[in-house]
């Protein structure tokens, strides 16, 4: 089963020109992203806007690839966007409230693993749910749309808007429909396909709002399984805009 299912995910995947690789660390996770992102992005000071910032490792691995690039990052945890003040400097903004759908505050749980902690609450299933959605504290976070900020801020190109919110990416997305048409070049977000969350964003929905602003799939990373079925749990995508590809 699991080797019919890589050689399915591969076959889709060559057609691009990549590879599919074994899932064993965070590095080899977005290998085939990686090598994708030095070949599409030209700029040798790219933007990249980091939705779901957590503890700064797209940062790492993002600087890893662009010596130069000038990130504004969003973090809504207060603990995190403290342990990522370290990273601040004129190259790098660190935004303590998340982006959304509409300018308001939301109820936002804060699980035992805080990389879990989401605006949607676990789906609560004794097969699905994980000790690591245990909630832990409820705050009051403060969202933003990202077409409020690009405007407050006179962004006028974003290279890589890199989204990853546990299942509230859909929102994010809404909030940005006039950026992703006119400034987006590369969108990278996590797709989960597992109900971890309750009322998550899918990925038919996902493609639903992308596809219509220009956008088509561009690769993927390697997919991460359940141990047990080899369940598709989740990966992470980029979107290309044809506007500026093609």
């Amino acid at each position: 089963m699991l080797s019919y299912f890589k050689k399915f995910i591969q076959k889709i995947i060559s057609l691009s020109g990549y590879k599919l690789i074994k899932n064993s660390n965070f590095v080899k996770l977005y290998r085939t992203l990686d090598q994708s992102l030095k070949i599409l992005v030209k700029n040798k000071e790219p933007i990249i806007f980091d939705v779901g910032a957590h503890n700064g490792e797209s940062i790492k691995r993002y600087r890893n690839i662009f010596k130069n690039a000038k990130f504004h990052s969003f973090e809504p945890q207060k603990k995190n966007f403290f342990k990522l003040k370290k990273y601040e400097n004129n190259k790098i903004k660190i935004n303590n409230f998340a982006l959304g759908a509409q300018n308001k505050i939301l109820k936002f749980n804060i699980n035992d693993d805080d990389s879990t902690s989401s605006f949607l609450k676990p789906f609560h299933s004794e097969k699905l749910i994980n000790k690591k959605l245990k909630l832990n504290k409820i705050e009051n976070i403060k969202i933003e749309t990202l077409d409020r900020y690009v405007e407050k801020h006179r962004i006028n190109t974003i290279d890589i808007l890199k989204i990853d919110v546990q299942g509230f990416e859909r929102d994010v997305l809404l909030g940005a429909k006039k950026t992703l048409k006119n400034i987006v070049k590369i969108v990278e977000l996590e797709i989960i396909f597992i109900d971890y969350y309750q009322k998550k964003s899918s990925f038919y929905e996902l493609e639903n709002i992308l596809y219509p602003m220009g956008f088509e799939l561009f690769t993927v990373s390697s997919p991460v399984l359940k141990d047990k079925d080899y369940q598709l749990k989740w990966l992470d995508a980029i979107y290309i805009s044809k506007k500026f590809f093609l």
